[in-house]
């Protein structure tokens, strides 16, 4: 069952500890049935989805997005911008920055450009996720913390008009999740902790997923779709 209190504080081995236990709670049965789509919306995220992805045989998708930061704070992330070049502001933090809108979509531009562009080229052949018109999708992401991320890849997929839009992540604020759950269908967690703090604390070993590991991942899951 997921836990709602932070007074246990719990650390995940690792990513695979992680994926198989995030396994046991998510509805396998009618994910098989419904031929559910498993979209990595990180690359930290991937070998989570990965291993759902080949445990159900469903198929696999990657959606790439980089992080927008305040113009004098780069660790203050203040928006996103997808593969698709949607885009998704944390508004408190937009107007407390005083952040313009032309700030905004120039970085997302050049993050696109320089960044995404690259990505899709070396993991997916240059193409950006497409084809899921009436599917029932999973997004699976390592942790969540503000909820950007997750916000943004889902604005992504749904104007590519898909079915159904689940998440499915270890560990999440409370509030996060609580807020989450207006706008996305279904939200399988392992732990929604109050006093959250970072997702790199609830990890042991929280590796930085190489780019050689990704394309071997990749390359061994014949159901992934690029």
């Amino acid at each position: 069952m997921p836990q709602n209190s932070s007074s246990k504080l719990y650390k995940f081995e690792n990513r695979f500890d992680a994926a198989v236990k995030l396994l046991d709670i998510l509805p396998l049965h009618r994910m098989k049935e419904e031929d559910w789509l498993i979209v990595a919306i990180s690359k930290g995220a991937i070998p989570i989805a990965n291993f759902i992805s080949k445990k159900l045989f469903l198929e696999l998708e990657i959606i790439f997005m980089e992080s927008i930061y305040a113009l004098n704070n780069q660790e203050c992330i203040v928006a996103m911008v997808s593969e698709t070049e949607d885009i998704v502001s944390h508004k408190k933090l937009v107007d407390c920055f005083n952040i313009s809108l032309d700030y905004i979509y120039g970085e997302a531009h050049r993050k696109h450009e320089e960044k995404i562009i690259k990505n899709l080229y070396i993991y997916k052949n240059g193409n950006v996720i497409d084809n899921i018109k009436g599917k029932n999708i999973l997004m699976i992401d390592e942790g969540c913390e503000s909820g950007l991320t997750a916000l943004t890849a889902l604005k992504s997929i749904i104007n590519q008009n898909a079915k159904s839009v689940s998440f499915a992540v270890p560990v999440i604020p409370k509030d996060v999740q609580k807020s989450l759950l207006s706008v996305i269908d279904e939200i399988f967690y392992l732990y929604s902790i109050e006093d959250f703090i970072d997702v790199e604390y609830y990890y042991k070993d929280l590796y930085e997923v190489e780019s050689d590991t990704i394309k071997e991942i990749l390359s061994n899951n014949e159901k992934f779709l690029n």
